[in-house]
């Protein structure tokens, strides 16, 4: 299906969720000068417009980025890290936020390359436009799952992969889970971010014990819960699964994003589980 378009969605609290821990994923990868290839499965447009006619018809971003941007709270570094990369680079357009996609493009470096890709025929022509002409980046109009199996491994000696789809359909989560399953089988090392929606129908639950009965080892899961489920539907947390996670965001993730999670909402509640047979 491609009727998804994140454009009613961006820059809320998922989206913050999301793109603070990619931030901080990336900052402490980059304390190692060796290249790291980045692979992005859906990117989106990339950029996207506040007052635009379908993110005022949900205004979802109020809850989120705006919140955040409120807040009188002291932030810990990495949130604080995350809200001052946004400002920077909306400077010249404060009504704007950026995706994955220009976050990632952003943070590398001379020695870093990027793949991105998505397959809504409207989507790719902003993300093409966006990234245009910048180096080392490569933008795909094809499935993005298929994307990775084609162009994996990379030949830098690490790298990172976020996959963070509609789940319009329910076999999304299988199809996530197995496109895990596809890439640690080439590149046992590769840094794997998931991001989830938390739904009452708790589908993400199976997709996370597909993967531990797969046996991927060091697996972290981190949970934001902004409101209880309420009926069928509706979209009550984010989740965040990090496999092969840095050892800090492991160690001391689960207090950042804690403080995260009350930033956004008092109410809110954060969960912060890791999954190895190794201890951290």
């Amino acid at each position: 299906m491609l009727s998804y378009q994140h454009i009613y969605h961006a820059g809320n609290f998922a989206d913050v969720h999301k793109h603070a821990i990619l931030l901080d994923v990336i900052g402490y990868l980059q304390k190692k000068n060796s290249p790291i290839t980045f692979y992005d499965t859906h990117g989106g447009r990339g950029w996207y417009q506040f007052d635009s006619p379908e993110a005022q018809k949900t205004r979802e971003f109020e809850a989120g980025i705006l919140t955040l941007q409120k807040t009188s709270a002291s932030l810990p570094d990495p949130v604080a890290h995350y809200l001052d990369k946004v400002e920077q680079i909306t400077e010249s357009d404060p009504n704007c936020y950026p995706g994955s996609p220009l976050l990632i493009a952003d943070a590398m470096r001379e020695q870093d390359y990027f793949h991105t890709s998505d397959a809504h025929p409207g989507e790719i022509k902003h993300l093409e436009q966006l990234l245009y002409g910048l180096p080392h980046i490569s933008v795909h109009q094809r499935d993005g799952y298929e994307m990775l199996r084609g162009l994996f491994p990379p030949k830098t000696p690490r790298a990172v992969v976020i996959i963070d789809p509609a789940y319009e359909e329910k076999p999304e989560y299988q199809w996530v889970a197995k496109a895990v399953r596809q890439t640690l089988k080439i590149w046992q090392k590769a840094v794997i971010l998931i991001w989830y929606p938390l739904l009452p129908a708790n589908n993400h639950m199976r997709m996370i014990d597909q993967l531990r009965r797969d046996g991927i080892d060091h697996i972290l899961r981190n949970e934001i819960v902004l409101r209880p489920p309420e009926g069928d539907r509706g979209m009550y947390g984010s989740g965040m699964l990090v496999v092969n996670p840095p050892y800090q965001l492991a160690k001391d993730g689960a207090q950042w994003t804690t403080a995260l999670a009350k930033a956004l909402n008092p109410k809110a509640t954060s969960t912060h589980q890791y999954y190895s047979s190794d201890p951290v």
